[in-house]
């Protein structure tokens, strides 16, 4: 169970933490380009029973790179591959910097991190710091998605962007990741959360990843996903979640654990 988006605002990061340390969730991934992304990473690294990872970012915050623009460039092979480079790198330098440690694993904000152009920038910042060393490193697929009824488009357009693609070269170079991709919404029904995660928990496989974005807060901005973000929340810190991973015979546990064994 991965929450992204840690960093993007104080409530998202407080709600990410409170899920931790109920143990909630196993992965947090953390977007270290945002401003004020580290005032709470002390809380985060306090904790030891999860994963922390980069939330690559390439499209929050950037008017060059707005998704629209970047799914655009990535289709027509004409994006900045240095410019995209070096802000990788500077993004792991700082998760180093303000963690004081290697990441646990890669993931990427709208999924920017298996798009063409990209996806092999990823394979080459994994070997320059020497991640692929690390036995219980991964990165997150979004191949094969588990019951992607729910958000169709989105769907379809990660699958053209070459999910498959990016999981068979994580395959032939020996990187670690899940084995199924779950919680892709269109946020259009915010309260029909609890029916998808059941969904989401009866048909991902062993070794399965199923993405959330939780806030500590009802954020009202408009946006369908801010929306959704506070349920997320309020479902995944009560009994009810629990009760829907037993009755699904769902054990929570870290990339690092489930890699290791």
């Amino acid at each position: 169970m991965c929450a992204d988006d840690f960093g993007l605002n104080s409530a998202i990061s407080q709600g990410i933490l409170d899920l931790a340390r109920k143990k909630r969730i196993t992965s947090v991934s953390v977007m270290t380009n945002m401003s004020g992304w580290d005032k709470q990473i002390n809380q985060l690294i306090e904790l030891d029973n999860i994963d922390v990872g980069l939330h690559i970012n390439l499209t929050e915050g950037s008017e060059e790179n707005s998704l629209g623009k970047i799914l655009l460039k990535s289709g027509l092979s004409v994006i900045d591959k240095q410019k995209i480079k070096k802000s990788i790198q500077n993004q792991v330098d700082c998760f180093i910097d303000g963690l004081k440690k290697l990441p646990n694993y890669f993931d990427g904000h709208h999924h920017v991190h298996q798009m063409p152009g990209i996806r092999e920038i990823i394979l080459d910042i994994i070997a320059q710091y020497n991640l692929n060393l690390n036995a219980k490193f991964w990165v997150r697929s979004t191949y094969p998605q588990v019951d992607s009824r729910y958000s169709l488009l989105k769907s379809s357009i990660i699958f053209l962007y070459g999910s498959r693609r990016f999981s068979r070269l994580l395959f032939l170079n020996h990187v670690f990741t899940n084995s199924t991709f779950a919680g892709m919404s269109n946020f259009s029904n915010p309260y029909y959360f609890r029916e998808m995660m059941k969904s989401w928990l009866s048909k991902s496989k062993n070794g399965g990843l199923i993405m959330c974005h939780p806030s500590s807060n009802i954020i009202s901005d408009n946006t369908s996903i801010n929306a959704q973000r506070y349920v997320e929340y309020d479902y995944l810190s009560s009994q009810e979640f629990i009760e829907d991973c037993e009755d699904s015979n769902v054990e929570l546990v870290t990339g690092r654990d489930f890699f290791s064994n």
